[in-house]
């Protein structure tokens, strides 16, 4: 009866130890949250439930953070419970007693594993035949190489994130950018190919024929062109593109905020720390290389105490496998040791480069555009000026009301194509941004 107390505990400990375990990590949200009743917000967050990319990248994350965590969080054990191979079995109307084995293992602890098993075998009374305890490891652990690889692996799938939600949120904005814009020339053309009708009614020169006719066809070329756009966009952009537009600039202006200038290359990157523990492992592995010509076997501890007898027994094993001549596999193995930390070397080299290389080309892309629209302000002055000499010559009778509409439509499409300029400056400032959003040190 005591064994069937004794061994009655030791289940409730062991289930008791799982409960803990399993509810030791809430996982994290796979989409970054919006703002309530926010459009823009809301809308970004579907795109980023929509993309492929996106949800891979977050579940690559999340197996690299995994793998780092098996590493680093040695305290947390698998937990396993298996029955006999009958299972549970009723023979001639008799339940046969049943045999639980419950284990727990501890894997990294010092590139040891150290697991504990206690078999109870249930049927009237829960009996404990034995509990057993082991300690193996390889003779060469090789824990540390492996914790500077996931580390790396885990660097490099966060930057793949950001890059996908980057991506997926500037896409958002460019769509919502050409719905607005194609929306509104849309309407300046239709309103200016009713005024060209009109005009073209009441003219009576053969050459004013001839040019009102060619603009009444580009402005239907027009129309048209940007209908086939807006019907290629996403409904739910179309529907309330000028709603989307301002409240994607107000976002945009939030994400913005404390912008660094001046703007310079941050001096690390989530990629260059990435190929930096890369480097670290292929030294390390080259320091090792004498590990391509040994044996690593390994070494195994065993402790059992048996009931109800109270024998208490140990071993000590060494199991190894070792080639003792192969075909130049392990040759090639030690040089690609000795070569592979030049190699992450030239490539962390070359990794800054390209960061340098893609860096200046984002920031002379948003140079050009300040340039654009200096250029563009001299457009929209002009237009401005027309339109208030085609106004006044309206209101002395020296011009007609079709004139002077035209003279408006004019003005407003160079507005328009200010506020696309503008837009597209916020764009290329979110570009920049993302080398900045991929800095500083991640640890687990």
């Amino acid at each position: 009866m005591k064994d069937g107390r004794l061994s009655f505990l030791i289940l409730l400990l062991f289930f008791g130890i799982s409960g803990v375990f399993l509810s030791a990590e809430e996982p994290p949200g796979i989409l970054e949250s919006g703002k309530e009743g926010n459009a823009f917000l809301l809308l970004l967050r579907e795109r980023l439930k929509e993309d492929p990319g996106y949800r891979q990248a977050v579940l690559d994350r999340r197996g690299a953070e995994l793998s780092l965590r098996q590493l680093k969080k040695v305290g947390i054990p698998y937990i396993s419970l298996t029955g006999s191979r009958d299972g549970l079995s009723l023979v001639n109307g008799e339940i046969q007693p049943l045999t639980l084995n419950p284990e727990i293992i501890w894997t990294h602890v010092l590139g040891t594993e150290i697991g504990f098993q206690a078999p109870v075998t249930i049927g009237g009374d829960a009996v404990m035949e034995a509990v057993s305890f082991t300690v193996t490891r390889p003779l060469l652990s090789s824990d540390d190489v492996n914790e500077l690889k996931a580390r790396a692996l885990l660097l490099r799938t966060q930057e793949k994130e950001i890059n996908a939600r980057a991506a997926v949120r500037l896409q958002l904005m460019k769509d919502i950018l050409l719905g607005y814009v194609e929306q509104q020339r849309l309407e300046i053309n239709r309103c200016s190919m009713e005024v060209l009708e009109k005009e073209l009614e009441a003219a009576v020169d053969r050459d004013t024929l001839r040019s009102l006719q060619r603009d009444i066809i580009r402005a239907k070329r027009a129309i048209l062109q940007a209908e086939q756009t807006l019907s290629d966009l996403d409904p739910r952009i179309t529907a309330d593109a000028g709603t989307l537009f301002r409240q994607a600039q107000e976002a945009a202006k939030d994400w913005l905020e404390g912008f660094p200038q001046p703007m310079n290359l941050p001096d690390s990157s989530l990629a260059e720390e990435a190929q930096e523990h890369t480097l670290a492992a292929a030294e390390l592995e080259k320091r090792r290389w004498i590990f391509d010509y040994l044996p690593n076997p390994w070494i195994g501890f065993a402790l059992d105490y048996t009931f109800p007898d109270g024998r208490l027994d140990w071993s000590l094993s060494l199991q190894f496998s070792f080639t003792l001549l192969d075909r130049g596999e392990r040759a090639l193995a030690v040089f690609r040791r000795d070569e592979q930390p030049e190699l992450e070397r030239l490539r962390l080299i070359q990794t800054r480069k390209n960061l340098e290389r893609d860096f200046r080309q984002a920031l002379m892309g948003y140079e050009l555009l300040e340039f654009d629209l200096q250029l563009q302000e001299f457009a929209v002055e002009e237009a401005v000026e027309e339109e208030e000499y085609a106004e006044r010559l309206y209101r002395a009778g020296f011009t007609s009301r079709e004139a002077f509409t035209l003279a408006q439509m004019d003005r407003e499409a160079e507005e328009l194509t200010m506020t696309e300029l503008r837009y597209t400056m916020l764009l290329r400032k979110l570009e920049l941004l993302a080398f900045y959003d991929k800095t500083g040190k991640t640890d687990e």
